[in-house]
């Protein structure tokens, strides 16, 4: 399968965000777990490697970690793409994209029925909301 985007989920330091860029070739999307607003001190370095950057709020294996607080990004200003993830359903999008001021979100659990398993009907009224709010792609 062709890619044209990796997306990191680990520990990557922005040293190494920026040597996998360099080793494919290929755009990069930088996860940050994002809790508290201590934490966007830590996007800085990443903003600076990075194609795009995604703020989510799991940890480690956690199946979800649960919204972000929302609040906290409403005012980033970045020079980048950025997208919101962490939490959200079709229930919660509209509030999650007017607070944050997000225009692309991920879903994964937001959408299941149980770990790992999607629902079609929970992925069709996401996107039915998402396509008024954000970017559909």
């Amino acid at each position: 399968v062709p890619l044209d985007l990796l997306q990191l989920h680990g520990a990557e330091t922005p040293e190494r965000v920026a040597h996998i860029q360099k080793l494919t070739g290929l755009p990069v999307m930088k996860a940050l777990r994002l809790k508290t607003i201590d934490q966007l001190a830590e996007i800085p370095p990443y903003e600076d490697v990075a194609d795009r950057l995604l703020f989510d709020s799991r940890i480690g294996d956690e199946p979800s970690g649960g919204p972000i607080n929302w609040t906290i990004l409403k005012n980033l200003r970045l020079g980048k793409p950025w997208m919101l993830a962490g939490g959200l359903t079709a229930q919660n999008l509209m509030e999650a994209v007017m607070t944050s001021g997000a225009t692309s979100v991920d879903v994964s659990s937001g959408v299941e029925d149980s770990l790992g398993r999607k629902s079609a009907d929970k992925i069709r009224a996401f996107l039915a909301t998402a396509s008024q709010y954000c970017q559909v792609g």
